[in-house]
């Protein structure tokens, strides 16, 4: 879908407008102009916008929908240590969003509190947000790789090659990718895990670099039919 069909498809009888940017399992980024498109015509009918930026310590602060911010006030980003700062374990993740909407946020009660080890732990990582820019040309170098590896049969989704996932679909509806892939010992996501992604569709992670070329191997001989 196009981002001006999704602008169209906005009405005042949307609830809420949901953007995962970077997107989970593609990898693929939305430009800000064409956050913004959406975030006006949230705006123009009342419409709040959640935009999910899970992977967004992957791209440049300055690409960030936060920059976005101050011009609207129906934007609401939440962000994680999980991913950019590896913290998954610390369950910990942020909201930016406007004064008004962060006191009606505030009075919801939390189960999952953070603790405060968490909180130091988060509070720490924050001085040092450099993983993600430093590692972008690694990344980048190993998705042209893959997508190299890829053969005949394997076709990457659209992706940023900045951020450490992507997307990986089999021709043949019919076969469990995952699986394939497992029996090169190669972990990943099966498609299936995400609406409407079939089995012959996985999410890959970007490996650290000295896995990178079992993960080759795998692709080429899965892409090659072997």
């Amino acid at each position: 879908m196009e981002v001006s069909d999704l602008v169209d498809a906005i009405s005042a009888d949307t609830s809420l407008v949901y953007i995962d940017r970077p997107n989970n399992p593609t990898g693929q980024t939305l430009t800000l102009s064409e956050v913004e498109q959406i975030l006006a015509r949230c705006e123009q009918l009342g419409v709040y916008c959640i935009v999910d930026e899970a992977y967004g310590d992957f791209i440049p602060r300055e690409e960030s929908a936060v920059t976005l911010g101050p011009k609207y006030k129906n934007i609401i980003i939440v962000r994680t240590f999980s991913k950019g700062f590896g913290l998954a374990g610390l369950r910990a993740g942020y909201i930016i969003t406007t004064q008004d909407l962060i006191r009606y946020i505030s009075k919801v009660s939390n189960p999952f509190m953070m603790s405060e080890l968490s909180r130091e732990m988060a509070a720490a990582a924050l001085s040092d947000r450099t993983y993600g820019d430093s590692h972008s040309g690694d990344f980048i170098a190993m998705k042209t790789a893959l997508r190299e590896a890829c053969g005949d049969n394997l076709t990457m989704a659209c992706t940023d090659d900045r951020v450490p996932i992507c997307l990986l679909q089999h021709r043949d509806e019919r076969l469990d990718l995952q699986e394939e892939l497992m029996k090169h010992g190669v972990l990943c996501c099966s498609g299936t895990e995400f609406e409407p992604m079939e089995r012959n569709s996985v999410r890959l992670r970007v490996p650290r670099a000295e896995e990178m070329g079992k993960l080759l191997a795998a692709i080429e001989a899965v892409g090659k039919g072997e």
